[in-house]
């Protein structure tokens, strides 16, 4: 997965993201990787460092340049990315360790209002230092962030997890512990501290503008036990109720990205008339058990966050047959399951499908629509689905025989406008046509669904 698609930056030279790195681990992996994926596309990006840049780190764009008091050269800036597409911008004051400042976060603020003039698609900066350790703590005076900031990216790489947290492996262990409140010794940072740092206000999370987006990255991830350790990490940001990504940038052999983690809803819809059925199916038995409850059961074991059920023409038997999976666990547990009920179930499924997406909480990233009606569905599908999502794929589907099914079927939220404007007696079906859609091989009697007493199992056969 690129870094684009997955940070989901919207490249608008009228109102381009500004995306500030802070953190260790890779951060200068991240910025020029970034860059070389938006210049790739036809687009301009301008990078550049609020704090302090190496040379190395300056040789690594194509074309740079150095702000005399901290002024923006419009004319050679227009000029350079004319030419390059990707203009580093650096202070003019050499220090005595032969590092160059950078710029000042006004000078990023100022260069918004002339994104549109100078065709920027995003601008991309790191915000902090770390000494190159992959882990650190921000001191007073960090990060250094631009009002224009939309996308805060705090890093920490692999290789600081199991490690202790002292001054071989951390920039600041001290701030570190203190923000685990993991006492005095250096111990090994876990997987779950690494995800409680970087989502802290007071660590990877400070400073965050009003309004902008924050999406902790767990870098070199490129090797088995890396990649376990972050698979545990970004679980631990999902559960603190934030997105996460798993990367390698530095690696240039595979793609930056390896995973995307995030809240994963599914809506049940089982808000049907059940017309040809002749009562309601929601509540016929398959083994002894509703469907509504069956399918709820499955929504609940597929691993994901939230699990709403759109009732609508039999809502009350319906609900009452669902009711032990909607009361809360525990005097302090969240319901497992929200009920939904759209009073416009008679306009067609479409209408079931919008009153799921309305009541879906902000930090959901992907929904999976599954039907009431498909009582031999097993939990280890949407699991599938959910992986396939973390590995990239914005649409996935069953396919029997090479024949794409529409239910169930899942969506990343770059869908959910479009299937908010889905009408009539239909459900996300209608975009797999429009969309490319990662298939699941799938066996039909899986897939098989109940649309008359006919179609139930004969409890008698053997």
């Amino acid at each position: 997965m690129d870094l684009i698609s997955a940070l989901r930056i919207n490249l608008n030279s009228h109102a381009p993201d500004v995306i500030a790195v802070v953190g260790g681990g890779g951060k200068t992996s991240v910025v020029f990787r970034l860059a070389r994926e938006i210049v790739a596309r036809g687009l301009r990006v301008v990078t550049a460092t609020t704090t302090r840049v190496t040379l190395r780190q300056i040789d690594l764009a194509p074309i740079h340049l150095r702000l005399q008091a901290n002024a923006l050269p419009l004319d050679a800036l227009a000029r350079a990315l004319d030419t390059h597409g990707h203009c580093l911008l650096v202070g003019n004051e050499t220090l005595l360790n032969g590092k160059q400042m950078g710029v000042t976060p006004d000078v990023i603020d100022a260069l918004v209002a002339h994104a549109q003039r100078l065709n920027i698609g995003a601008i991309v900066l790191e915000a902090d230092g770390s000494r190159t350790l992959p882990v650190k703590a921000p001191a007073e005076h960090e990060p250094v962030l631009p009002q224009s900031t939309t996308l805060l990216l705090p890093m920490v790489g692999m290789e600081a997890v199991g490690a202790p947290v002292d001054d071989t492996h951390a920039h600041r262990p001290e701030r570190i512990l203190a923000l685990l409140d993991a006492g005095n010794a250096p111990a090994p940072l876990t997987p779950r501290q690494a995800a409680r740092l970087l989502l802290h206000p007071a660590g990877g999370a400070k400073g965050l503008p009003a309004g902008a987006r924050l999406l902790p990255i767990f870098n070199k991830a490129d090797s088995a036990p890396h990649l376990a350790a972050a698979r545990v990490a970004a679980a631990a940001a999902v559960a603190m109720g934030s997105p996460a990504l798993i990367a390698a940038a530095g690696n240039a052999d595979v793609d930056p990205v390896i995973e995307r983690w995030g809240a994963v809803a599914v809506i049940v819809l089982a808000a049907g008339e059940s017309r040809r059925f002749g009562a309601p199916k929601q509540v016929a038995t398959v083994d002894g058990e509703t469907l509504a409850h069956r399918a709820a059961r499955l929504a609940l074991e597929s691993g994901a966050q939230h699990v709403i059920m759109v009732t609508g023409a039999h809502a009350d038997v319906v609900e009452a047959a669902v009711a032990d999976l909607a009361a809360p666990t525990g005097a302090d547990e969240p319901r497992r399951l929200h009920l939904v009920q759209n009073r416009a179930w008679a306009a067609g499924q479409s209408t079931s499908l919008r009153a799921g997406l309305a009541a879906l909480p902000a930090e959901v990233e992907a929904v999976i629509c599954l039907p009431v009606d498909q009582p031999w569905l097993d939990a280890a599908l949407l699991r599938a689905m959910i992986a396939r999502w973390r590995s990239g794929s914005n649409i996935i589907a069953p396919a029997v025989e090479g024949a794409l099914r529409g239910a169930p079927a899942l969506f990343d939220r770059c869908h959910f406008a479009a299937l908010a404007e889905i009408t009539g007696d239909q459900g996300g079906r209608a975009l797999l046509a429009r969309y490319p859609v990662a298939a699941l091989p799938v066996g039909a009697a899986m897939l098989a669904d109940i649309d008359t007493p006919h179609d139930l199992p004969n409890p008698n056969a053997k």
